[in-house]
């Protein structure tokens, strides 16, 4: 919604949800870019759509079903969780904090001083704040993006086949499982433990 309410401002083509979804992925920028059928987004434009997500941010987000319950078990079982987003750190807190308030140890967005995923730097950068090697860290995502950012941080990558992509992709971009729903995270834990 936010994307099409500036291109349609601007006299650009909206897009549908499909679509969008599938521009998701590679921060603010590269959405931008990619809805305005390659313009390359200027900073008034960046900031009218940063202006717009955060007016709509919540209205239309829900965990998906199982998540809330999932990660109520993995804190129960005292595991370090962590958030790592190419979504500005500002939203990526307000909405973090709005659904799951106490259960992340470290949160994380788009910083200006560190690459977006796929890039290792933050992922790694996480994982050291959680306390962890890259070698103890699982990351669940669900999408090629976060796929390839496990991989290029040493992490173990998980798909999330609930999540926005499919598992073809998931697959295709190196998850060394695929996660059907939000508890088969903690079936996976225990086949590993």
């Amino acid at each position: 919604d936010s994307l099409n309410a500036v291109l349609a401002r601007w006299g650009l083509k909206t897009h549908d949800l499909e679509a969008v979804r599938l521009m998701i992925g590679n921060g603010i920028t590269n959405l931008i870019e990619k809805g305005a059928g390659g313009l390359a987004p200027t900073d008034k434009l960046k900031r009218e759509f940063k202006e717009e997500y955060q007016a709509r941010q919540l209205d239309k987000t829900l965990p998906y079903p199982g998540v809330t319950k999932l990660l109520s078990a993995l804190s129960e079982r005292g595991l370090a969780l962590g958030v790592l987003s190419n979504k500005d750190d500002e939203n990526t807190q307000i909405i973090v904090s709005h659904f799951f308030p106490n259960i992340f140890k470290v949160v994380r967005g788009a910083l200006p001083d560190i690459p977006l995923k796929p890039d290792p730097t933050g992922a790694l950068a996480l994982t050291k704040a959680l306390g962890a090697t890259a070698e103890q860290t699982l990351y669940v995502g669900d999408s090629a993006v976060d796929m390839l950012t496990a991989k290029n941080a040493g992490l173990l990558p998980l798909g999330a086949a609930w999540g926005f992509r499919p598992a073809s992709e998931l697959l295709k971009a190196g998850a060394s499982a695929i996660l059907a729903g939000p508890l088969g995270l903690l079936d996976y834990l225990d086949a590993i433990s």
